[in-house]
């Protein structure tokens, strides 16, 4: 799949070539996450690596597989987001479990979470505190859990598709439907 990276003015400046499978992408002043569905992981080419930081001008920076030597398999990458600084969370199958990567330190860390927040689709982390959309046959139920521990609450249900939005902004997701755009912010002074 081709990329292109267009200026404010609109002006094509750079092209870039990010596999054939991307699942969700990213861009931050790093560069450009791309992460993989499944038939790219099994199949050929860049694809395989499951999760890639190309900088600005097309060059690959950071391959998951080969930049990190102890990492977790990965099938398929449910969800991805920014996090703070150089940080990438990610969320995949089959381990299910919150896997933040800095792409700088080439390190990882781990955290399990609850059974009942596997398969979600939407993914926003802040602070001590990670957000899951969409889980399992949850019909929408957004869930709020505190990093490393088991302490789950439900926040509600909403429609559409909910995509995590960086730190730096002040809500936490993005809802794209047909004939709306929805900013949705949680009110957690724990964070």
């Amino acid at each position: 799949m081709e990329q292109l990276i267009i200026n404010r003015e609109g002006k094509i400046i750079e092209t870039l070539y990010a596999g054939e499978y991307v699942a969700d992408q990213i861009a931050c002043k790093e560069g450009i996450w791309f992460s993989y569905y499944d038939e790219g992981i099994f199949g050929g080419g860049i694809d395989k690596e499951v999760l890639i930081l190309k900088d600005l001008s097309g060059k690959t920076v950071f391959r998951y597989h080969s930049d990190l030597l102890d990492r977790p398999d990965i099938d398929d990458c449910y969800a991805i987001c920014k996090g703070k600084g150089r940080e990438l969370w990610l969320f995949p199958y089959p381990t299910f479990q919150l896997v933040a990567v800095d792409p700088h330190k080439r390190g990882l860390w781990l955290f399990n979470v609850p059974e009942m927040l596997h398969g979600s689709a939407g993914l926003c982390v802040r602070g001590a505190y990670a957000y899951f959309y969409n889980p399992y046959d949850s019909n929408g139920k957004l869930y709020q859990l505190k990093i490393g521990t088991s302490q789950l609450e439900l926040l509600g249900t909403f429609s559409g598709r909910l995509r995590g939005m960086p730190p730096s902004e002040q809500a936490h997701f993005i809802s794209i439907e047909e004939s709306a755009v929805k900013l949705y912010e949680i009110q957690n002074e724990d964070e």
